[in-house]
């Protein structure tokens, strides 16, 4: 096997590093981080002229009440997640599962890694198709070969999130004309 290019070091180092959180982490951590992020932009995009309504008297200023509004929504959300995992992760403790979530952990960080790789390369594959570290290295274009399925990927979470807008202007606060 021909040696490998730095390029391709600092591929196998970004997967490499998010193994190791993974692992360390476990599973039910990194599943309830990443969860946590999605439920808190969501609870914030659907609740947030709810909340701003609630503080129209309070804050004045209406930037900063959208802002409080999100913030309060998105950090709230967070802190639940958080709370929710710990509990989740005590369960696992006592029951001497910390092992196995630590192991399925480190699948979920080597997934993770992958994404994060392929995702960089798509958006660095344009411009840097004829510099040498692109030319020489092995990496970058075996991703490359699945940059469908990481495209197709992507369509669905636009999609998913373009659902979320949505189901705010068709049942949410605004619906009832509180456009803000």
């Amino acid at each position: 096997m021909a040696a490998l290019h730095p390029a391709d070091w600092i591929i196998l180092g970004v997967i490499a590093v998010s193994l190791g959180l993974g692992f360390f982490r476990g599973l039910v951590r990194e599943a309830f981080s990443l969860t946590g992020w999605i439920a808190a932009y969501v609870v914030a995009r659907l609740f947030h002229t709810s909340l701003e309504n609630l503080l129209v008297d309070s804050i004045s200023t209406p930037s900063l009440r959208l802002a409080v509004a999100w913030g309060g929504l998105f950090v709230t959300t967070l802190v639940m997640a958080s709370l929710i995992s710990y509990l989740v992760l005590s369960v696992i403790e006592s029951a001497g599962l910390r092992s196995v979530d630590r192991f399925l952990g480190a699948g979920f960080g080597v997934v993770r890694g992958l994404l994060l790789v392929l995702a960089a390369l798509v958006m660095v594959s344009p411009f840097a198709s004829g510099d040498s570290w692109w030319v020489n290295a092995k990496l970058p274009k075996e991703f490359l070969r699945f940059e469908s399925v990481g495209r197709e990927m992507k369509d669905k979470v636009v999609q998913a999130a373009k659902q979320v807008g949505k189901k705010e202007t068709d049942d949410g606060p605004a619906a009832a004309g509180n456009d803000k």
